[in-house]
């Protein structure tokens, strides 16, 4: 008897160890209003449980397994909103594109995805985009899409010409404000206003 239970405990403890629970301040949100009320629902990331942290698994899977009230289902990655990670990193998946917001605090989200080269001998090339708002659509960050999209606000417009030269200079980050500096120019015309 006492064989058995030592043999049960340790096959409990051994299938506790192998089971990996996802922590709780990671994983997706299947729509724009799940990610506004903050509904996180839990993954894992394909069938395997890695030893890769669950953000890695998440960010770069195409299936996805959720367990709302425990039970699985499979999601294809084209149908989730945005993966979220415990280091507070959140992945918007749009058009395919994992886009990695920098800034969530801010009024203009800026964005940054990290495009794999085509061929061989290819580098990475980084994009960046923005989006007015955490739902709608992300538009690559040049200095025409910004103005088209804050035509209602043309102080914004004329800003953004006398302070940035190129699209490049888009996504440079201001230390002293501790802002991104396209959101400081946006934060100094609405106080004008």
């Amino acid at each position: 008897m006492k064989k058995i239970s030592v043999l049960l405990i340790t096959g409990i403890f051994f299938y506790l160890a192998t089971v990996q629970a996802q922590p709780a301040c990671s994983g997706i949100y299947l729509t724009a209003s799940d990610f506004i009320v903050g509904r996180l629902y839990y993954a894992c990331a394909g069938r395997s449980m890695s030893k890769e942290s669950y953000y890695d698994l998440l960010a770069k899977s195409h299936f996805f397994i959720i367990r709302p009230d425990y039970a699985w289902r499979r999601i294809d990655k084209k149908d989730v909103f945005a993966i979220k990670g415990c280091e507070g990193q959140i992945v918007r998946v749009f058009q395919g594109i994992n886009y990695y917001l920098l800034n969530p605090d801010e009024n203009i989200l800026i964005y940054k995805a990290l495009m794999n080269p085509v061929s061989k001998g290819n580098v990475i090339k980084v994009k960046y985009g923005f989006s007015i708002d955490s739902v709608s659509e992300i538009k690559d960050l040049t200095i025409d899409n910004l103005k088209a999209a804050f035509l209602n606000n043309p102080r914004f417009g004329v800003a953004i010409n006398a302070n940035f030269k190129d699209d490049s200079d888009l996504n440079s980050y201001n230390k002293m404000s501790k802002c991104f500096e396209l959101n400081r120019v946006y934060k100094d015309v609405e106080s004008i206003q």
